[in-house]
């Protein structure tokens, strides 16, 4: 047998031992086949002495010496390649790697060196020597080495690339899409390319939203529609952008631009469905939330027939059957986000068709509905709204310290765990605030959450007692107490309501007060009532 075919069957057989440890995994507990991985070290040993200058023989007893737990083995493997082959540059970058693994960084960024000292043109020791330089917090010298790169390969997309990653490590997003830009230049077909420019892109226009620029968010999405402009995103990040500030025309065509580009994507429905909910005309924003549940479901899940029945009827004008086989569809799958927004849509339609026939009770019973299932459905909300005290704040008389900071102003918390922002009217003990208002005569409810402030939980203090009291002039009448605390348990929304019908009708005066906690402990006590609404009851149609 001629000695390049028996080192073919040799590594063969070696690889298929290898294959064999490792399909052994989940049947022996320490992970891998001992034989098997025995037989492969020797079969891949006598490859290596067939033919001591072939890196595959050497990367895959290295391999088989790792996976078997010799890792000082699996190192020297690698050392005696450099020593059979003085002049390559391939073993001294697997050398490197296994010092990566271990942590020993320094050794790692001498073998990488060395490599490209041998080899000028050695892609993979450039990256890893970067990417050691990277994880030794030196990044600078990683962005050095890819400058370095692309002087001696010009024409190559991945250097740009590299450095794109490493701009977008130091939150340099600017010049991370001016990199990812050159690499598309270079190889205008490389999907991956196109995948990390739009997070630069993304990244970019983020950062700008949040800073409270949104023109020049804008103008990074209109440069990322210039770069990719058969891609959808550009314009999604478009229309995002209008619906922030409002433009529910401009932010509708622009989504209808990402739709147009690509059909089956399901946000873009969705944000095409929002946009046309924010500017009242609910069924146009009901036929794009169908698109979207169409796609998103497909025909395996079986809703596919709900769906139709669902289109043909709002087509029609039934939205009370529409409705009904969007339940229908529900209680197949009750948490499909796709169908939730169906179900909301609906709701609102008839909730506007109620209206404009003047069947409020009706209307509000389907404004309800919306919010069981969107708490946050600001035209449920709207529907319902009687009294907004953070609204009507100026109106309040406020009762409260200004030194040294004001106890009492308008601010938002974030619950961490959840992400759920909600507006507070927030009150640092001892606050007060009071309200004149006529309580509906129809059945209402006082509507809130309170909550401390997620900034002031861990600075020591004990919370705060939230209390409604209703001022009767000579008296005041308690009607509702609570105690949170900062403790791990209280660290959330505590949604409350009070029944108003005792007080139909009446001229009423409503005080918000904060005070201390039991220990009568100041510290920290950022106290907030979210969205304190009265809001009409619900009742039965």
């Amino acid at each position: 047998m001629k000695r390049t075919s028996y080192l073919a069957f040799t590594l063969l057989v070696a690889l298929a031992a290898v294959a064999v440890a490792l399909e052994g995994c989940s049947a022996w507990p320490f992970g891998t086949s001992k034989e098997g991985l025995e037989e492969a070290i020797a079969e891949f040993r006598q490859a290596v002495q067939w033919e001591p200058g072939n890196a595959e023989a050497y990367r895959y007893l290295s391999l088989a010496y790792k996976l078997d737990g010799r890792l000082e083995d699996a190192i020297a493997t690698y050392q005696k390649g450099t020593e059979a082959n003085p002049e390559a540059g391939w073993p001294r970058v697997g050398l490197g790697k296994l010092y990566l693994e271990e942590d020993r960084v320094e050794e790692a960024i001498a073998e990488f060196k060395q490599a490209i000292e041998l080899e000028p043109n050695n892609g993979e020791a450039y990256g890893y020597l970067s990417l050691a330089y990277k994880l030794d917090g030196r990044l600078e010298e990683a962005i050095e080495v890819y400058e370095e790169v692309v002087k001696v390969n010009p024409g190559r997309a991945w250097p740009y690339l590299g450095l794109g990653d490493l701009y977008m490590n130091q939150r340099d997003l600017e010049k991370a899409a001016t990199e990812y830009q050159r690499a598309i230049a270079l190889e205008p077909y490389n999907g991956e390319t196109y995948d990390r420019i739009r997070l630069a892109y993304d990244s970019l226009s983020l950062a700008y939203r949040l800073d409270g620029r949104p023109e020049e968010a804008i103008k990074v999405c209109e440069e990322g529609a210039k770069v990719n402009p058969g891609r959808a995103w550009p314009y999604l990040g478009l229309g995002d952008l209008y619906m922030d500030q409002g433009n529910l025309e401009k932010a509708a065509t622009e989504y209808q631009r990402a739709i147009a580009l690509e059909p089956y994507l399901v946000y873009g429905y969705e944000r095409l469905g929002k946009a046309y909910e924010a500017q009242g005309d609910i069924e146009a924003a009901l036929v794009q939330y169908l698109k979207a549940a169409d796609i998103a479901l497909g025909p395996e899940t079986g809703m596919k027939p709900y769906l139709e029945k669902a289109e043909k009827h709002i087509a029609e004008g039934d939205l009370q059957a529409a409705e009904s086989a969007i339940e229908t569809a529900r209680g197949v799958m009750p948490y499909d986000p796709h169908l939730l927004s169906l179900a909301v849509g609906l709701d609102l339609a008839l909730m506007e068709r109620y209206k404009a026939k003047g069947q409020m009770s009706a209307a509000r019973v389907k404004a309800w509905d919306a919010l069981l299932l969107d708490p946050k459905q600001e035209l449920a909300l709207e529907m319902l709204t009687y009294y907004d005290f953070i609204d009507n704040l100026d109106r309040a008389r406020i009762d409260a310290s200004h030194e040294p900071f004001e106890h009492v102003k308008v601010t938002s918390f974030t619950m961490p765990a959840t992400g759920d922002e909600r507006q507070v009217l927030f009150m640092h003990p001892d606050a007060r605030v009071s309200y004149q208002l006529k309580a509906p005569s129809e059945p209402a409810v006082l509507r809130f959450s309170l909550a401390m402030s997620p900034e002031s939980w861990d600075w020591g203090g004990d919370g705060a007692t939230f209390e409604i009291y209703l001022d009767k002039g000579s008296e005041e009448e308690l009607l509702f107490s609570r105690y949170i605390s900062n403790d791990a348990e209280d660290r959330r929304w505590h949604d409350e309501e009070i029944d108003l019908s005792p007080y139909a009708g009446q001229e009423v005066e409503l005080v918000f007060v904060t005070g201390p906690g039991p220990g009568v402990d100041f510290t920290g006590d950022e106290a907030g009532w979210a969205t304190p609404r009265v809001m009409w009851a619900w009742t039965e149609e």
